[in-house]
């Protein structure tokens, strides 16, 4: 079977494109051939790939004067050329089904539009809130998350006027006439089918109007190298925020959290926009026990759960069902983590990690002196955490049902 995997990036930039790349992994490992089409940012996670002379320009649109922002503003709602290109690729390989992940203000629906008009089944993985909201992260004002889920389904104008897209108004309205733009032309609606990593994601995507019966749920899993790696129960005395420094993740709240603890420490792994903001409170707030260690990945990375206590994501927005998350429980490590979005359904309060009540300082202190202080119960919800890991995350499950997914919108022609 050939698949074409479609995303803005065919390079390391966000979460989504290291998911994309192992579910790839997977499929040709099973004998698929697997195509890529994204935009023209280097470097390429394949050197000189074959078919790059498809890919449209990639724009990198906060870098751009106002002058040429009003040049190719309309690229951002729909990319005429990136279109165009699709649809000469498809016409080349001939997929059997295209596999869309990220398209949204970069390729733009307009890559779905040349996969409808040539009767191509596409498979949409909504890795986020960006689906469902036009400021991409259901939070009211760019602040708090959007309990009452303002725009799900319903007038994207609140998006501007609440100025939700980082608290900005051009930003705001500009998400909001994307958002516009495609539920008019309905331009998201028209796959076969839907994948959510979430439960609580899924809902959503149903709210916003797509059918039920297109909508399926698979989760996020961990690679089998990663859960090759053996647990590790004890540690080295510290715990981990391992994310990025956006005012999402919720690191001010924990760093609060911190000034009420002051003999139990922290390291921050992560780089972020709210960087220089955030070591700024923890001098104000006199954090001795709060180490900020910059980005880390691969081996580091790993080394930081495996030593940590536990890991902490003191998140005010919906996030859907973080890697990081899983990676802290292959390590044998609990998480204490926001009652919000996604999360859960990963962590059984009382038995693998502590949920608490997004923003709410003293729970998140509490809880980390809770497992601080009993270090059999860091010990044992370690290990339920594993245990889960082992149970639901992995590629064998993931891919299972990512199968399922295909031959279900492909019916009689899957093989």
């Amino acid at each position: 079977m050939k698949i074409l995997m479609l995303n803005n990036f065919f390079t390391g930039f966000s979460g989504v494109e290291p998911i994309m790349m192992q579910e790839s992994s997977l499929l040709k490992n099973d004998g698929h051939e697997v195509y890529f089409f994204a935009s023209n940012k280097k470097p390429y996670f394949e050197e000189d790939y074959e078919y790059a002379k498809y890919f449209p320009e990639y724009i990198n649109y906060p870098k751009l004067s106002k002058k040429e922002l009003l040049q190719y503003a309309y690229k951002l709602f729909y990319n005429k050329e990136a279109e165009k290109k699709m649809k000469n690729y498809l016409k080349e390989i001939k997929p059997d089904l295209v596999h869309c992940h990220n398209v949204i203000f970069l390729l733009t629906p307009s890559v779905l539009k040349a996969c409808y008009d040539l009767n191509i089944p596409v498979a949409y993985t909504v890795h986020g809130p960006d689906f469902v909201c036009p400021s991409d992260k259901l939070m009211l004002g760019g602040k708090t998350y959007c309990k009452d889920e303002l725009c799900v389904g319903k007038n994207p104008i609140h998006c501007t006027l609440n100025k939700c897209f980082n608290d900005s108004l051009l930003k705001s309205l500009v998400g909001t006439i994307d958002f516009a733009t495609r539920g008019i032309h309905k331009l998201y609606s028209n796959a076969d089918i839907y994948i959510c990593p979430s439960k609580a994601l899924s809902k959503l995507v149903i709210k916003s109007g797509i059918p039920e019966e297109k909508v399926t749920v698979i989760n996020n899993f961990v690679s089998n190298s990663y859960l090759a790696k053996e647990p590790n129960y004890d540690n080295k005395g510290y715990f981990l925020f391992a994310g990025r420094l956006t005012r999402e993740k919720g690191v001010h709240y924990l760093l609060h959290a911190m000034a009420k603890l002051p003999d139990i420490n922290l390291r921050i792994a992560g780089t972020g926009s709210q960087q220089e903001e955030l070591k700024e409170l923890a001098k104000e707030l006199n954090l001795k026990n709060v180490e900020f260690i910059g980005f880390k990945s691969g081996k580091d990375l790993e080394d930081e759960y495996t030593n940590c206590i536990a890991s902490i994501l003191p998140c005010n927005w919906f996030e859907n069902f973080g890697v990081a998350l899983l990676e802290s429980f292959i390590s044998g490590k609990p998480i204490i983590a926001s009652n919000i979005g996604g999360i859960p359904e990963i962590i059984d309060h009382g038995q693998n990690g502590l949920l608490v009540e997004p923003g709410n300082i003293d729970q998140i202190a509490e809880s980390i002196k809770k497992i601080n202080d009993d270090k059999q119960l860091a010990v044992t919800m370690g290990q339920h955490a594993r245990q889960k890991a082992e149970r639901l995350y992995t590629a064998e499950v993931h891919y299972s049902k990512l199968l399922d997914a295909y031959k279900k919108i492909l019916g009689d022609k899957w093989r």
